[in-house]
C-alpha cells in the first residue's frame, strides 16, 4: 500500500488535554496570509485543463496551452453549460466588467 505524505493541519492544537483544534490560530503565518486572499478554485474537466474565461462582457474557453485542441463536443457541452445570454448576465452580476 503507498503512503501519502501527512498533511498538516493549518491551526494549533490546545497541548493540554483533548488536543483539539484552537480555530483562528494559525501554525504557519503563510497560511495565515492566505485567509484573507481572494481564492480561484479550478476543477479538471474530463481529464483535460480547460479555462472558461470571462472578460467583462462574453465568456470563453481556453486549453492549458495554446496549442490546446478542444473537439467541438467539449465546446457545445461547455456552451451549453456557461454560454448564453443568461449566463453572461449572471457573470456580469458575479463578476462584473473587467
Amino acid at each position: 500500500m503507498k503512503k501519502y505524505t501527512k498533511i498538516d493541519t493549518i491551526f494549533e492544537r490546545d497541548l493540554n488535554g483533548t488536543k483539539k483544534l484552537i480555530e483562528g490560530k494559525f501554525r504557519d503565518k503563510t497560511v495565515e496570509f492566505l485567509k484573507d486572499n481572494e481564492w480561484i478554485c479550478t476543477e479538471k474537466i474530463d481529464g483535460m485543463n480547460i479555462g472558461i474565461v470571462w472578460d467583462g462582457h462574453a465568456v470563453s474557453y481556453q486549453g492549458r496551452t495554446e496549442r490546446a485542441e478542444i473537439t467541438t463536443g467539449l465546446l457545445n457541452t461547455l456552451d451549453e453549460c456557461f454560454g448564453g445570454s443568461i449566463n453572461e448576465e449572471l457573470f456580469e452580476q458575479k463578476f462584473g466588467e473587467m
